[in-house]
């Protein structure tokens, strides 16, 4: 498994910097990229690590808050699965919120099977120590404080609620995620907005995937601000919000997109 970051970055007058993870490693550090660059070195100039030891701490996505706390969701195998979870390096104490929405008769089903349906983005806030989870089956994004306490969820439709679905209708040997898909593949947190864009439902074949998608902004006070529309079948989206610009890539085309939404992002911010 390669670095990965969750996209954390940390802007001061000494530089810019980049928090990365590596689950096999064991490790979360903080990467001096000006520093980095200015030596003209491969090798990442390293400004603080912290060892993760996954037996104890296992993750998917990885946050730093503080010395004394590292927020994080599940691995992917992980049996006793929740939303959300905090870490602290120095004590080893472990921290969790609940898992929901509910199910009913989720104690029959494999945790690979569970992770499938409460898949997540998860995003940051840039300047704040605020979290949001916007799920790929349920169609609702929840909002988390550091504490790990949900404080605002932004629900459409029906497949949100506790107890819709029941797992004694599930066969883990099907396409059980066919016509059940009703949630997000992107999420993208900015300082004033939070980006979301709509799952397509599993289609039949790669000729049926309509070319539109749909990205969804709302405030953080979780009210609907605007519906974007694409004539592209996007897969995953960025937000530049200084420049006004939204990114974004199609996989099915091998495309790389840029879109200048500036005009947009400053009537909303009126």
């Amino acid at each position: 498994m390669p670095y990965t970051t969750v996209g954390q970055y940390e802007v001061t007058d000494s530089g810019i910097f980049l928090w990365f993870f590596d689950y096999q490693r064991g490790h979360l550090s903080k990467i001096n990229l000006t520093k980095t660059l200015l030596s003209g070195s491969p090798y990442p100039i390293l400004d603080k690590s912290f060892r993760i030891d996954a037996s104890k701490f296992p993750y998917f996505r990885l946050f730093y808050l503080n010395d004394e706390k590292l927020v994080a969701d599940c691995w992917i195998t992980e049996q006793d699965r929740v939303r959300i979870k905090s870490f602290n390096p120095e004590t080893e104490e472990v921290k969790k919120s609940t898992l929901f929405p509910s199910m009913k008769n989720i104690h029959l089903l494999p945790a690979e099977v569970v992770n499938s349906l409460y898949t997540t983005t998860f995003a940051k806030h840039p300047s704040k120590n605020v979290f949001v989870q916007a799920m790929a089956t349920f169609n609702r994004i929840d909002i988390f404080n550091e504490n790990l306490s949900m404080q605002k969820s932004i629900v459409d439709r029906e497949n949100w609620q506790d107890d819709y679905y029941d797992a004694e209708e599930i066969d883990p040997a099907s396409n059980f995620l066919d016509e059940r898909v009703d949630g997000y593949d992107g999420l993208v947190c900015t300082r004033d907005f939070i980006f979301a864009l709509e799952r397509k439902k599993t289609p039949p074949s790669n000729a049926d995937v309509r070319p539109e998608s749909y990205v969804r902004v709302y405030d953080w006070q979780g009210r609907p601000v605007c519906l974007l529309q694409f004539g592209n079948n996007l897969s995953g989206i960025g937000v530049d919000e200084v420049e006004g610009m939204l990114y974004a890539t199609d996989y099915a085309n091998e495309m790389v997109l840029r879109y200048d939404i500036k005009n947009q992002m400053d009537g909303w911010k009126n």
